[in-house]
């Protein structure tokens, strides 16, 4: 039993590799207009491998922006501890130096303001990381 699904996975990942070879030059625009035209000479068989070429880009296209949302929810986890953590290694440094009074409190201050900045900055890319997929995602519509 496993060797025979095995089998029909590896003819339908051949199927799929064939027709992603087939079609990969042409647009993804000018097919989609051309399958459905109804006045278009394609036969039923072409129309259905132009379809399922279709559904394999837009499966393709979807599981890369899920990637690319899951990368902004790493840069928004990360963050916080990325500049608790520089703040932290700098108190350690300046601790262990030995530097006290008005430079000190001068260099704390900076320090903080650039970890607060590298926060504020990793949130940012994270949002614009998430929104531009998901806008994209709204675009590419229901894939199956």
């Amino acid at each position: 039993m496993q060797a025979l699904a095995a089998e029909a996975a590896r003819a339908r990942k051949d199927r799929e590799q064939g027709l992603l070879a087939k079609y990969r030059g042409m647009p993804i625009e000018g097919l989609e207009q051309l399958v459905d035209d109804p006045t278009s000479a394609l036969s039923s068989q072409q129309r259905d491998e132009i379809r399922s070429y279709l559904v394999l880009g837009k499966r393709a296209a979807k599981a890369k922006l899920e990637r690319q949302e899951r990368i902004g929810d790493v840069y928004e986890k990360s963050g916080l501890p990325m500049a608790v953590t520089g703040f932290s290694a700098y108190t350690w440094l300046v601790h262990s130096i030995g530097l006290d009074g008005t430079w000190r409190t001068a260099l704390d201050i900076l320090m903080f303001m650039a970890a607060v900045g590298l926060w504020v900055l990793m949130r940012l890319a994270a949002w614009r990381r998430i929104n531009r997929a998901r806008s994209m995602l709204l675009d590419l519509g229901k894939v199956d």
